[in-house]
């Protein structure tokens, strides 16, 4: 999947809104950190779930904030909703 994401020109693509979300739908993004494309919507926190790819043969998750609630910390700007 990674080879997909990085195909996609995720500068050039729109911020989806927060209210455009739909709680529970994974998406495609960017951040200022390296390695977070791939964020899951929590409609209740109003976060995301970011995944962080394997270090050590382990990946990690993190919560990030959308873009429109930046509170000085990484971000996720979810650009694409990934239909499953």
């Amino acid at each position: 999947m990674s080879q997909i994401i990085n195909l996609i020109d995720r500068k050039q693509l729109p911020v989806i809104k927060k209210s455009e979300l739909a709680d529970g739908s994974w998406y495609i993004g960017k951040t200022n950190q390296r390695g977070m494309p791939i964020g899951q919507w929590d409609g209740i926190k109003q976060k995301f779930l970011c995944i962080k790819p394997p270090k050590f043969g382990m990946s990690s998750l993190y919560e990030m904030n959308h873009l429109e609630d930046d509170d000085g910390f990484v971000c996720f700007e979810p650009v694409i909703i990934i239909e499953l």
